[in-house]
């Protein structure tokens, strides 16, 4: 089988995001464990430099493995002045892809163009190729007005979920995000499977020689033991909720403990949380705000963390909580959207829009010893239910279906 995979995502604005992760780790993982399947990479000359990509894939894909899309820019969708050269740029795209006539064309983003250079489409100029999308989440089309401000970026969202609609297969990244394009399409949705996610190898627990907390973290005046939260700083990921739940333990227990917040956001953003923290009476030294941090950084946080609080609304997968579990934190969340299935435990989770079931479930993570010895069962379940592996597995699984199926017609 020949398998066209869209390498977009590795080259635009969701390279170092969570989607780029992702789609690094499927795609490597994927050519690791290619069943003998052919593999061709759709790459934009319009984004720069695509040596960087056979670079960063160590050896897994070969230049002549690639094929190669450019058209006349600027071409951003979500300005408006682009339109007729995105349209054009459309047509090339899908010509490109019908010249190299692969048995399934896979698209690891299809979210991607409202601010950079990025072109994607579905069936609109060509005879369609069998087309699989991977869907991360619904939380712009749950609550457009937080997600999508501007009228350009409103068209281009809709415009994309019209191609989703296109697609053949979608596989999501949780069962949630599955029952999610159902529960919204039950007419239109493609076929979907939900294929889940794992984590990179480098979050695991601490060496059992090191005793003393990482150099890395003498960036931050951290100086005891540490709730840990992270994500990008915005409203949906439920700050404000923590900051407030932390205020309220006992002061005692708050005193031998800091609350760590990791990510980053805008500068109001940050300002606002700033703000709750005093609102709240909390000393300077007891909120930590890191910013942005390097994996290594990432790492020791989530090794030496003493709880680490999941408090978000909604979530496609949550990332972080799979990470902090296989990093050896005990880690309780959010009982809402997909954090139930990273997480995997009913009395670690809580009602993410009450204050007192965090602060309750927060302070037993803090001082239940058994509570917190059973999470060195729920890592281990975690992480092997939840890898890479699995997780590949059951994405060509159904890639493989879906080009029977074409072939078969």
């Amino acid at each position: 089988m020949h398998i066209l995979i869209d390498l977009q995502p590795l080259q635009g604005g969701s390279r170092y995001r969570g989607i780029g992760r992702y789609t690094y780790a499927l795609v490597s993982q994927m050519l690791r464990s290619s069943n003998g399947h052919r593999f061709t990479f759709l790459v934009n000359d319009l984004l720069g430099d695509s040596a960087e990509l056979v670079t960063r894939f160590e050896g897994l894909i070969q230049v002549d493995q690639l094929a190669h899309f450019t058209a006349s820019g600027p071409v951003c969708e979500g300005q408006r002045a682009n339109v007729i050269r995105y349209r054009a740029a459309e047509a090339v795209y899908e010509a490109l892809v019908a010249d190299i006539d692969p048995t399934v064309f896979l698209i690891p983003s299809l979210f991607e163009g409202v601010a950079d250079e990025t072109v994607i489409s579905i069936g609109q100029y060509t005879k369609k190729v069998p087309v699989a999308v991977v869907l991360y989440d619904f939380i712009p089309y749950v609550d457009p007005a937080q997600h999508i401000g501007s009228v350009g970026a409103r068209a281009w969202y809709a415009r994309r979920m019209d191609a989703l609609l296109s697609a053949d297969l979608c596989l999501a990244i949780s069962a949630h995000t599955a029952r999610e394009i159902s529960a919204h399409f039950p007419l239109d949705a493609p076929k979907t499977v939900a294929i889940m996610a794992g984590t990179s190898d480098i979050f695991a627990p601490p060496l059992p020689q090191a005793e003393r907390p990482s150099p890395l973290l003498r960036r931050w005046p951290i100086s005891r033991p540490y709730i840990m939260h992270s994500g990008t700083l915005e409203p949906r990921k439920n700050f404000h909720g923590l900051i407030e739940a932390f205020s309220q333990l006992p002061k005692v227990l708050r005193k031998r403990h800091q609350l760590v917040l990791v990510g980053t956001g805008s500068k109001g953003w940050v300002m606002h949380l700033n703000e709750l923290v005093q609102r709240y009476g909390l000393a300077s030294d007891e909120v930590v705000f890191t910013g942005h941090v390097t994996d290594a950084e990432l790492v020791a946080l989530y090794q030496e963390c003493h709880l680490f609080v999941f408090p978000s609304f909604e979530e496609g997968f949550g990332f972080p909580p799979l990470e902090a579990l296989a990093c050896g934190a005990v880690v309780i969340g959010s009982n809402t959207t997909s954090v139930p299935e990273v997480i995997g435990r009913a009395d670690a989770l809580f009602d993410p829009h009450s204050v007192d079931a965090i602060l309750t479930l927060m302070h037993r993570g803090l001082v239940d010893r058994a509570f917190r010895k059973s999470f060195e069962e729920t890592r281990r379940q975690q992480t092997e239910k939840l890898n890479w592996v699995t997780t590949t597995k059951i994405a060509l699984d159904a890639i493989e279906n879906l080009g029977d199926r074409s072939q078969a017609r």
